[in-house]
């Protein structure tokens, strides 16, 4: 008797992707089910679940009905989440045990201290509706972990965990394994098979095209790949050593997915794709253009090393437009609106033909692959296959990459909470410093100003670290202009602020510096500069010149007393600015009037970016 069994599984639904389904495992181990259309997997994994109509076929554990049965037998992880809100970690995790009501507190928490220790995970045990998305996921995990059971059916999980935790996940699942777990992997990536799996089976058409070994995937990936098309069956292939254009095309993705494993580079990754989908179509050239989640910018990469207004580049908002179907999208040199398209309507002539199709992980549009050829073309419905697996390989791609980005991203960001801090105390002490350094009565009066303006110190550095913390870009960089514009308007209701900053970027690490810098600049001029007379105005400007950036403060106030030297001031800005300028940014800076106080500062261009 089998140990897991699909006979003949058939959907209920009209229009079903699940359309005589077949599975067999005999023993304990890791099997992939693997299918490039993630609707077929999500309702193979409702039906299994049982929330989806199934019309007939069964699906057993040890010869016995499983579907929807969700017990010690049969546990699963699916791309919802499914915890009780209002309990804590633990209880979530043990709450499911049979042994649950007969245990003591303190056996359930001695438990729990066990697992953790065991998985090396450090979640809190809180309430879990103060958890992470991420975190809820791992407590999922940490559930089945706990429970062992005969079957643990996992439905895309990549998207849901950083790449670190991923692999945390994995090395859990392996585990299972060898304590006698099934583990049933449902996926739309081909990575995920030489990542975890033991064994694969495709679903194509609703149907099983066959399962293999790891060991015969490995031997021959482009063949697996192939099916995973519509390909014909492994046998066949074998036999009749079908390849040619078709091989060629597939062989991108294996190369890819070997490149993505040890090339920590996306642009390098993605410019290979590029290079190799353009080679195996005979195409001129392809370009991906990846979008940015929380803004509105997109970049490109593409197969030939051209700068961005020698290539026939696609608009911006053509990007997002095409990018929101779900259709390939086709167009030629008689098309009177091609130039319509394009950022550069000088570029038009190198276009013949080209095609489009949306770059999509899940329901989540990534960007657009843009092929494009100097000679007729007309694609099949066996290209539009084609293109469709490299974009959903390019999708797992740029989403790796995030992964990996943000899970060392959080490790900065932790580093850049604990310098943070450091730093505010820094700014506590030296007030603290300031106000007693006489030891003599200090009036109520100065303790408000000097609280309003370590207030307004730390408000910099929280905004800067909540837009660090909220950038998705794997390069750990920001706009200096982004920076500036946010402390900016702390003061809008103070002072009318004009800026005028030349494109440039900074790493994190120097963000928070550049943002105290630009606040301590803004509030003495706040502080020193207004006039009764007329509103303050005050207006920055940051350029190159050579090898060095030049910053210049000025506002319309009275300016600096006579005689006024920087280097024996004992005002904390002065302080401050003294530390970051000459001991950070190794830069200098000089103080003077003109109509105003005007402060210009020099900066190394390799100190600063």
């Amino acid at each position: 008797m089998a140990l897991i069994e699909i006979r003949q599984l058939y959907g209920g639904q009209r229009g079903t992707r699940v359309r005589g389904f077949d599975l067999t495992i005999e023993k304990p181990e890791i099997h992939v089910v693997l299918c490039t259309s993630i609707s077929a997997l999500d309702e193979l994994v409702h039906i299994m679940y049982g929330t989806a109509l199934y019309r007939s076929g069964h699906f057993q554990v040890d010869g016995k009905n499983a579907i929807g049965l969700r017990n010690k037998e049969v546990q699963y992880i699916t791309m919802d989440t499914y915890l009780f809100p209002g309990f804590t970690v633990m209880d979530n995790i043990f709450m499911a045990s049979h042994e649950y009501g007969f245990m003591t507190r303190k056996k359930i928490q001695r438990r729990f201290g066990y697992l953790m220790k065991e998985t090396d995970c450090a979640i809190p045990d809180m309430r879990v509706d103060h958890l992470t998305a991420e975190q809820k996921k791992m407590v999922e995990v940490l559930r089945c972990y706990a429970e062992r059971p005969k079957l643990l059916v996992v439905h895309e999980l990549a998207g849901n965990l950083s790449y670190r935790n991923l692999m945390w996940a994995n090395t859990l699942f392996t585990n299972l394994k060898n304590s006698g777990t099934t583990v049933l992997y449902l996926t739309s990536k081909w990575e995920d098979m030489l990542k975890i799996g033991d064994s694969v089976s495709v679903l194509r058409s609703g149907k099983n095209l066959g399962t293999f070994t790891k060991e015969e995937v490995l031997a021959t990936p482009q063949k697996t790949y192939y099916l995973m098309l519509g390909g014909q069956t492994m046998a066949s292939l074998l036999d009749s050593g079908d390849g040619g254009g078709q091989q060629d095309f597939v062989n991108t993705i294996v190369s890819g997915v070997k490149l993505l494993s040890q090339d920590s580079d996306s642009e390098n990754v993605l410019k290979f794709f590029m290079r190799q989908v353009s080679r195996s179509l005979k195409a001129a050239n392809s370009i991906v253009y990846v979008s940015d989640r929380n803004s509105a910018r997109v970049r490109f990469i593409s197969g030939l090393d051209f700068h961005g207004d020698e290539l026939p580049l696609i608009k911006r908002d053509v990007v997002r437009q095409i990018s929101s179907t779900e259709e390939l999208f086709y167009t030629n040199y008689l098309d009177v609106h091609l130039g319509d398209l394009l950022e550069n309507r000088m570029n038009i002539s190198m276009i013949h033909t080209m095609v489009c199709i949306p770059v999509k992980f899940g329901d989540n549009y990534l960007g657009l692959l843009q092929v494009y050829f100097d000679d007729d073309y007309a694609y099949t419905q066996a290209d539009k296959d084609y293109l469709s697996a490299i974009a959903n390989e390019l999708a797992f791609a740029i989403e790796s990459f995030r992964l990996k980005g943000r899970s060392v991203l959080i490790q900065e960001s932790h580093h850049r909470i604990k310098n943070n801090l450091q730093m505010i105390i820094s700014l506590m002490e030296l007030q603290k410093y300031r106000l007693f350094q006489n030891g003599e009565y200090v009036k109520a009066e100065h303790i408000s100003d000097t609280w309003d303006t370590l207030v307004n110190q730390v408000k910099s550095i929280a905004s800067i670290h909540d837009m660090l913390s909220r950038e998705e870009e794997t390069d750990s960089i920001i706009g200096v202009d982004v920076i500036i514009r946010a402390i900016r308007d702390f003061y809008a209701g103070e002072a009318d602020i004009q800026t005028e900053i030349e494109r440039c970027i900074i790493p994190h690490n120097r963000a928070t510096s550049l943002a105290l810098l630009v606040n301590e600049l803004i509030s003495n001029g706040v502080k020193h500069a207004a006039r009764e007379d007329k509103r303050l105005a005050i207006r920055l400007s940051l350029k190159r010149c050579g090898e060095s950036y030049s910053f210049i403060y000025h506002d319309n106030g009275p300016g600096f007393p006579e005689g006024f030297e920087p280097w024996k001031s004992k005002g904390i800005g002065m302080t401050i600015m003294q530390s970051i300028v000459v001991e950070e940014f190794e830069g200098g800076f000089c103080c003077g009037n003109r109509s105003g106080a005007l402060i210009e500062i020099t900066i190394p261009y390799w100190n600063f970016v």
